[in-house]
C-alpha cells in the first residue's frame, strides 16, 4: 500500500542527523538518472519520523541495485568508511556524528529451523518490508525517484496510532525468536504494549525445543541492548510480563531494585548483577557459562549479596567494587548510598600506608599489617574519620 507523505522531502531530511542528510543527498544525485532504481527510508526511522521523536540510526533499502555498488560509491565521494556483509546484503557507513547509517538491498529471507540465522535473496521492497518484525517497523518513504511516497503494506501506521506491536505472521517468534526481546525493548521504549494476537503466539515460541536451537550468544546479545537501554526497567517489565524473562534467561525481576538502577542512570552491568542476586547462588556459576559472561561476576555477584544482607560494607569490600557494583550498593538502600558517600570521600583523602607506620619507629614485619588492619575497622566503625586520626591511632598502637 503506498499513499502521498504528509511530510515534504525537505521536513524529513531535517529530521535526520546532518551526516545523514549528506548522505541521502549523494545518494539521490547518484540515482538521479536511474529511474528504475528506488531508495527508500526504512523500519524505525520512518517509525520515528511520525511518532516526532529523535532519529538517531538511519536504515535505508535499495532497490534495483546492489546496495555494496552504492556504498562504493559513497565511499569513494564522501570519502567514508564503508564495511559490507555480503551474507545480508548490507552495508553499514561510519559518519563524522557517530550515526548509525545502514544500507541494504531490498531482500527477501527464509528461516531453515526455528532460532536460526535467515537465508536471503534479492527481492523488491514489499518482501523486504514483509520480512520485518512489527508492523510498526514495516514502514517505508520512498526519497527517489520522486514524488516522495509512504508505503505502509502492513498496517503500520494504524499500530502507531493504537500504539501497539504487531507481527507480521504467526510463524514470527518462531522463525526468531530473539524478536521476543526486540519487542520487549521496542515496547518498553515506545510505551506501547504488545497487540492480543501477538501476545497470544509468545508461549508456542518459549518451548524448550525452540529455545534450544537459538545460541547462546544471540540471546546475550539482545539480552544487553535490553540492559543498555536508556530506562531498562519498561523493557524488563514487558519479558517478565509474558513470562520471557523466566523461561528465555532464567532471571526475575525486581522492580523496586531495577527502579532505582534507573533513577541512578546506571550502566548496563549494574542491572546485570541486579539480576543475578535472584538467582539461587549455586545457579549463578551455569548461568554465567551458559552465556559466556567472565566468572569474576561470580565474587562480584556473592559480595554484593553479603553487603546487601548485613545492610553494610567494609572499607575492605569497598576496595574490590568497580564503580557498577558501587552503583547498585547505593540502589540497595539509603544506609548503603550513605555509607559509600562516606567511603568514597575517605579515599580522596591520603589513606594510612605500612610505610607511615614504619616512620612511627615500628619494624617492618607482620605487627605493621595488624595495625593497619586495627585501624581499617576504627574506620568502619566511624571512630577514625580522616588520615590524621588514623595516623594518631597508629602511634598509640605501636607505643
Amino acid at each position: 500500500m503506498s499513499a502521498p507523505l504528509t511530510f515534504s522531502l525537505t521536513q524529513i531530511l531535517e529530521s535526520l542527523p546532518v551526516s545523514a542528510r549528506q548522505v541521502i543527498e549523494a545518494v539521490r544525485l547518484e540515482l538521479s538518472q536511474q529511474p528504475k532504481t528506488s531508495f527508500y527510508l526504512v523500519g524505525g526511522a520512518v517509525r520515528d519520523l511520525f511518532l516526532d521523536v529523535p532519529i538517531k540510526d538511519v536504515d535505508t533499502v535499495i532497490e534495483g541495485s546492489q546496495a555494496n555498488t552504492l556504498a562504493q560509491h559513497l565511499q569513494d565521494a564522501l570519502d567514508i568508511n564503508v564495511t559490507c556483509h555480503p551474507d545480508f546484503m548490507t552495508c553499514s557507513l561510519e559518519l563524522a556524528d557517530d550515526s548509525v547509517f545502514d544500507i541494504a538491498t531490498a531482500r527477501s529471507e527464509t528461516y531453515t529451523h526455528p532460532g536460526a540465522l535467515p537465508h536471503v535473496t534479492v527481492s523488491d521492497i514489499t518482501d523486504d518490508l514483509a520480512r520485518r518484525d512489527f508492523s510498526v517497523n514495516a514502514l517505508a518513504v520512498r526519497l527517489s525517484p520522486e514524488p516522495v511516497t509512504l508505503l505502509d503494506p502492513c498496517g503500520g501506521l494504524a499500530d502507531l496510532e493504537r500504539r501497539e506491536l504487531k507481527v507480521l505472521h504467526p510463524r514470527s517468534f518462531l522463525d526468531d525468536p530473539t524478536r521476543l526481546v526486540r519487542g520487549a525493548r521496542l515496547a518498553g521504549r515506545l510505551g506501547f504494549d504488545l497487540a492480543p494476537t501477538t501476545a497470544a503466539l509468545i508461549p508456542a515460541a518459549l518451548l524448550t525445543e525452540i529455545l534450544e536451537q537459538v545460541s547462546a550468544a544471540r540471546l546475550r546479545n539482545e539480552f544487553e541492548l535490553t540492559l543498555n537501554e536508556a530506562r531498562v526497567l519498561p523493557a524488563l517489565q514487558q519479558l517478565a510480563k509474558h513470562d520471557i524473562l523466566k523461561k528465555m534467561f532464567g532471571l526475575s525481576l525486581d522492580v523496586a531494585l531495577i527502579a532505582r538502577l534507573d533513577e541512578l542512570d546506571a550502566a548496563g552491568d549494574a542491572y546485570l548483577l541486579a539480576l543475578l542476586q535472584g538467582l539461587k547462588p549455586e545457579k549463578v556459576t551455569p548461568w554465567l557459562k551458559h552465556f559466556a559472561y567472565p566468572l569474576r561476576l561470580l565474587e562480584s555477584t556473592a559480595r554484593l549479596r553479603e553487603i546487601r544482607s548485613t545492610n553494610t560494607v567494609s572499607t575492605e569490600q569497598f576496595r574490590r567494587t568497580d564503580p557498577s557494583e558501587r552503583t547498585l550498593i547505593s540502589a540497595f538502600s539509603t544506609d548503603l548510598a550513605q555509607r559509600l558517600e562516606a567511603l568514597e570521600a575517605r579515599t580522596k583523602e591520603r589513606g594510612l600506608t605500612g610505610r607511615d607506620v614504619i616512620g612511627l619507629g615500628l619494624p617492618e614485619g607482620r605487627r605493621v599489617g595488624q595495625i593497619l588492619r586495627k585501624v581499617a575497622e576504627a574506620q568502619d566503625a566511624g571512630t577514625v574519620t580522616n588520615f590524621e586520626e588514623a595516623l594518631t591511632l597508629a602511634r598509640k598502637l605501636v607505643s
